[in-house]
């Protein structure tokens, strides 16, 4: 039923009800069967509100006034309003449509709105919709209000009043898609910040589809083409709200134009009161709303507003002339912190610091563990410093920050959200680090969690020094604000699920980059203009540099035609930086690259060979055995399968995890002739399994050229068959671009390339 629309209620002779409108004057009675109303003399009678055909018009109530009555349950003259906003009538069981809502507790301020009541759990009240039927928007300032009275329209905006849909947690709970275009999806998040006059705050993502063209929340546009933009401080123009003029003739939305777009918001539910249209008040009813608590007589719109953290008046605002008061932080958690554990005590500890601000005396920090009270302390405001302790886990933890003047009212000053516990792991390289969603399949945000993190953004410059801010990690698009890539999300999940903690990753690559760009500089080590700098100023800023785990590196595409010694010395000159800027990683792994994609070959076996050459590499995984290669980067399902080996290798040198299968790539230890045709290469504890696919004795080669005709495996070795006698001294196995038969072991890890293995007589 439509919350504007009247109700047809019996309620005694003492008030009748009417089928008109809110607000209506006057009403259209129900005609009646007077003939079984004894003895009433109609010829001189006045209609009076009975439910009774006094005059004997055949009109019930004919002529009176009608009025709009809403329940007073406490009696103070004044009785709630008719649904405060979409969420409440969502939960009194209505439909989707378009109705009167009073977000700001006065019945004097109605909004009309539709109300989305049914999609994504319902409750969302449509604030901007744009059809390029109806044209385009003339001005920032048509955009920010438009057609208000007609949420049907074409072109429809109440962003004006978006503060007053705004959470009681002081975040906007957003809704962005595009109805009925070829753009299908939508993005649902939250964000601290009013998008019509303040850049992005408080971003959180709760179910996004979309988080390419450098998404992250809307904010006011500075161009002069559209209102608002969802390209957060990126040129690149997506995600377009109010839209002055064409883009690719619609509107800017996810890679292809739209031709429409619809913006909501959804704020919690806060209760309404059913509303009647009678001629007389039935008893405890008002013709008076807007009742912000109508189970209290102290609070109404009559009353005196005073300093107690309350609405007492219900004009939306709290403690309205009281003394300025509030709490400064000079140095403590943000939104969506990561703190790296205590490996001892399986906590994080952490200080608030600051000062009172105003009429604050007190302050009081009280933290919130998955919404339950975890801890509270109280000291006083002037230069605190308090500090907590949360425990490591899949926790979120609220930290929660109130002041006081002595009067023994606690007044909220800020909620911190989303603060976690956990472990943290780099990653560095180059394309195949970075890991990005190359074949558009929008597959690897489907991983996100929000309690795997990232810090700051992987930008490949000095702009990087312009985000210090945490995020819950996105895999798709390269170069954005915790962008960790594709295998870097599937092993940070897995550890998280594996161990229930949360896992901070880091990504300082940059595709295209060899090794010596990968280099320390010796005389400002967090310089910008450096990978290394960059990636060890990101981990500074976020207070891990001396808690990292682990860091895992994947590069030497662009290293094909490096020499072996070459590239040893630079990645070990890397490594003896990393030594000092991140002094307690417990161990480093090395991917090996597959060909392809500039011809990777010496500094392969490097990657092969860094395990048994630098004691801190604990391991190194293969990239082969898996499909999914077009001659240079790969394909989601296999950056996963990479993100499933790695994982492997970390939870168990670090968390001390055991597996039945062999998680190591097959690795020769050595190789043999046993006679002049037959060769026996030797894998050792590598060799669990080992399954020679058909046609991979073709990547076999031997140094004196002897044809390789046939090779199977026997245990843990594999034995090659020449077309005749050989006096070879080394043997490689070195694949060629793109997916080909390999030697793999029983979990399908693909064995390492290798180059010039020496032969023994």
């Amino acid at each position: 039923m439509n919350r504007t629309a009247s109700f047809l209620i019996f309620l005694s002779t003492a008030a009748c009800a009417s089928t008109t409108n809110k607000g209506s004057e006057t009403a259209t009675q129900e005609s009646v069967d007077t003939s079984a109303v004894d003895a009433v003399d109609t010829s001189t009678a006045e209609e009076v509100c009975d439910g009774v055909d006094n005059d004997g018009d055949g009109l019930v109530d004919n002529g009176l006034e009608f009025e709009n009555y809403w329940l007073d349950s406490d009696s103070d003259g004044y009785g709630a309003p008719t649904g405060f906003n979409c969420t409440d009538l969502r939960d009194d069981g209505l439909g989707d449509g378009i109705y009167e809502i009073w977000p700001n507790g006065k019945e004097a301020a109605p909004l009309t709105v539709f109300c989305d009541l049914t999609t994504d759990g319902g409750g969302w009240a449509k604030v901007f919709y744009h059809d390029v039927a109806g044209g385009y928007f003339q001005s920032h300032t048509d955009a920010y209000s438009h057609n208000e009275d007609n949420p049907n329209a074409e072109l429809y905006s109440i962003l004006q009043h978006l503060e007053k849909l705004r959470e009681p947690g002081e975040h906007f709970e957003f809704r962005i898609n595009w109805p009925d275009s070829n753009v299908s999806g939508r993005n649902i998040w939250r964000q601290y910040s009013n998008p019509t006059t303040a850049p992005v705050l408080g971003y959180e993502a709760i179910d996004v589809d979309y988080t390419s063209a450098y998404w992250a929340g809307l904010e006011l546009s500075t161009s002069d083409f559209t209102y608002l933009d969802g390209s957060v401080q990126h040129w690149n123009w997506f995600y377009a709200i109010g839209s002055h003029v064409p883009w690719n003739d619609g509107i800017p939305a996810y890679g292809p134009a739209a031709n429409r777009v619809a913006l909501w918001v959804r704020s919690k539910a806060v209760g309404g009161a059913e509303m009647i249209t009678a001629c007389e008040p039935p008893l405890g009813y008002t013709n008076l709303s807007g009742d912000c608590d109508d189970g209290n007589a102290l609070i109404s719109p009559a009353a005196t507003e005073v300093c107690n953290g309350i609405d007492d008046d219900c004009d939306g605002q709290a403690d309205i002339g009281c003394p300025y008061g509030d709490i400064a932080i000079t140095d403590g958690p943000q939104a969506l912190h990561f703190y790296p554990r205590n490996l001892t005590t399986n906590t994080c500890t952490f200080s608030l610091e600051g000062n009172g601000l105003g009429a604050a005396e007190k302050v009081k920090i009280a933290i919130f563990k998955d919404g339950e009270l975890h801890s509270e302390k109280i000291e006083n405001a002037d230069g605190f410093s308090i500090t907590s302790t949360i425990d490591s886990g899949l926790h979120l933890y609220e930290v929660a920050i109130f002041w006081d003047s002595d009067s023994g009212h606690w007044t909220h000053s800020r909620t911190i959200e989303g603060v976690v516990c956990g472990d943290a792991i780099l990653i560095d390289g180059q394309s195949n680090a970075v890991a990005s969603d190359y074949h558009g399949e929008q597959l690897g945000d489907t991983e996100r969690n929000t309690f795997v993190r990232s810090f700051g953004s992987s930008v490949a410059g000095s702009e990087v020094s312009s985000d210090s801010t945490f995020g819950i990690a996105v895999a798709d698009t390269p170069y954005v604000r915790a962008a960790i890539g594709q295998w870097g999300l599937r092993m940070a999940n897995r550890l998280s699920s594996e161990e229930s903690i949360p896992i901070l990753v880091i990504n300082g690559a940059v595709g295209g980059t060899s090794v010596w760009l990968h280099q320390r500089n010796e005389n400002n080590p967090t310089d910008l203009e450096s990978i290394y700098g960059r990636l060890l100023w990101r981990a500074q800023q976020a207070n891990v540099a001396d808690s990292v785990r682990a860091i895992v590196w994947h590069q030497g595409e662009a290293d094909g035609a490096t020499p072996y010694g070459d590239y040893l010395a630079m990645w070990t000159a890397m490594y003896e930086g990393w030594l000092i800027d991140y002094p307690n990683t417990e161990g480093i792994y090395v991917m090996q690259v597959r060909s392809g994609c500039g011809n990777p070959t010496w500094n392969r076996n490097v990657h092969r060979d860094l395990p048994d050459l630098l004691d801190l590499v604990l391991g190194h995984m293969s990239t082969t055995g898996v499909s999914g290669h077009d001659g240079c980067h790969f394909y989601n399902h296999t950056y996963v399968e990479w993100g499933e080996r790695i994982a492997r290798l970390l939870h168990r040198d670090l968390y001390g995890a055991t597996y039945a299968n062999n998680i190591e790539a097959p690795d020769p230890v050595s190789a043999s002739w046993l006679n002049p045709t037959t060769l026996e290469i030797e894998f050792g504890d590598s060799a669990n399994g080992l399954l020679l696919e058909p046609g991979a004795e073709a990547f076999f080669s031997i140094s004196d050229g002897v044809e390789v005709s046939a090779a199977q495996v026997s245990g843990s070795t594999v034995v090659i068959t020449t077309s005749a006698p050989s006096q070879g001294e080394w043997v490689s196995f070195v694949d060629v671009s793109g997916d080909i038969p390999w030697l793999l072991n029983d979990l399908g890890i693909g064995s390492f390339a290798w180059y010039e293995l020496p032969i023994t007589p």
